[in-house]
């Protein structure tokens, strides 16, 4: 995991499909992404560091000192755009919770936003979650060809499984959330959103 840096430009945008776009995306310029609210999860933060690729070509996390900082990898779209915007916070750490901490209560059909600089605000819902290893992660996210705007929220460090629903919330879903038996091993929490049309 590399160093982090807060966004302070826009870098190229890859993976992006030329047709069949959401209509936001066909409205939208880019614009690098300043801050990430995940309701569902108590998250409100920013501004979002610059993240790209280690020397495994592995995606970078945020640096444990900036483990409470969401990253955006400069590498995927600005969120908004067609195509896969990645972003990516820490569940926990060897120092201790993350931002993500609470992404255990998020689930399918919660929403996402991200706020941009050019003043827009950009609303993803879940729609799946999924649990990858450490190592699965560059093979797994970088394929961000989409012909729709998309967002992949990774949560570093944690472990998937499936909660009993906690009393008012709904019946359907998975949950993401602590398993005390895989609490050696690094995985990442994925969760796919799509733009709110």
């Amino acid at each position: 995991m590399g160093p982090g840096r807060v966004a302070d430009g826009h870098r190229p945008a890859h993976g992006a499909s030329a047709s069949s776009a959401v209509k936001l995306a066909d409205t939208m310029r880019a614009s690098r992404p300043v801050k990430l609210k995940v309701p569902s999860a108590g998250v409100d933060a920013g501004p979002l560091l610059e993240l790209g690729l280690d020397d495994r070509r592995q995606l970078q996390a945020p640096p444990m000192d900036k483990a409470d900082k969401p990253g955006w990898y400069t590498g995927s779209v600005p969120p908004g755009e067609k195509g896969v915007s990645v972003l990516l916070a820490h569940y926990n750490t060897p120092k201790g919770p993350g931002l993500l901490r609470n992404v255990m209560l998020l689930k399918v059909g919660d929403p996402i936003t991200v706020q941009r600089a050019d003043g827009h605000t950009v609303t993803f819902v879940v729609r799946k979650l999924e649990q990858v290893s450490k190592e699965k992660v560059a093979e797994h996210d970088l394929k961000l060809s989409s012909q729709h705007a998309e967002l992949r929220l990774i949560a570093s460090g944690g472990s998937l499984v499936k909660a009993s629903p906690k009393p008012g919330r709904s019946e359907g879903g998975e949950r993401a959330g602590a398993d005390a038996k895989n609490a050696d091993a690094h995985y990442n929490i994925v969760f796919y959103a799509d733009a709110k049309k």
